[in-house]
């Protein structure tokens, strides 16, 4: 009796480890998943684009010295009146998936570029709208976009129409060869917003009401910004 009272016992034990372990994962879940309140902009793009001077330059109304950073910063300002949740995402490559992650929960995603380094900061940015855009969870809420030409204050500062231009030409390119890919993997194609090869040459105007906006933090000229961002969420 003693050794069956000892099993039982056990097996009461397991019992509860295994609902505390759901439990446990089932927080998890919900607060990976947690919906936002309508004022959450992420900002992200390639490296050294200034994503983090015009997200304190937002924050503290100034020009505020930044470093490279490995991990997402998130902070609270507001513009015009609005309590605003911003999320400033690294652009290495390792990190992608942390941008992913935030992309999912954005009510507007801004895409910063370095005005003075359009060719070179077209070819990154491009693969990761591609890959932001194409996400399942942005495609079903379909969030704000704004394209960000940073640095306006520097020489060497390309016109946005250029920009423009420039980003379209490698986000094509960059669907033609996602959609090559998946054709030779068997995988089922892409068929909505920027992943459909099927409407021609890409073209910003397939995504809606999408914004390009020159800003520098340094002076800082981020009211143009701002009037995106208030005009974008609630």
């Amino acid at each position: 009796r003693g050794r069956a009272t000892m099993e039982v016992g056990l097996q009461e034990l397991l019992l509860l480890a295994v609902v505390a372990i759901a439990a446990l994962l089932l927080l998890a879940l919900r607060a990976g998943t947690r919906r936002s309140s309508g004022n959450t902009v992420m900002l992200f793009g390639p490296c050294d684009a200034g994503k983090s001077a015009l997200a304190l330059a937002m924050r503290f109304r100034r020009a505020v010295p930044t470093r490279a950073s490995m991990c997402p910063t998130v902070g609270t300002c507001e513009i015009n009146g609005k309590a605003v949740e911003v999320i400033d995402v690294p652009g290495a490559g390792p990190l992608r998936a942390q941008m992913l992650q935030h992309a999912a929960r954005a009510d507007l995603l801004l895409c910063v570029l370095d005005g003075t380094q359009v060719a070179a900061h077209a070819k990154d940015a491009a693969g990761m709208l591609f890959d932001v855009l194409t996400l399942e969870p942005v495609q079903s809420r379909a969030p704000g976009l704004v394209i960000v030409l940073n640095k306006s204050d520097q020489r060497g500062y390309a016109q946005l129409q250029a920009a423009r231009t420039a980003l379209e030409a490698e986000v094509q390119k960059v669907r033609l060869a996602r959609t090559t890919m998946e054709d030779t993997s068997g995988k089922p194609k892409r068929a909505r917003g920027i992943g459909d090869a099927s409407a021609g040459p890409f073209s910003f105007d397939s995504l809606g009401d999408v914004a390009f906006i020159a800003a520098s933090a340094v002076q800082p000229t981020v009211k143009a910004l701002e009037q995106a961002i208030s005009q974008r969420v609630r």
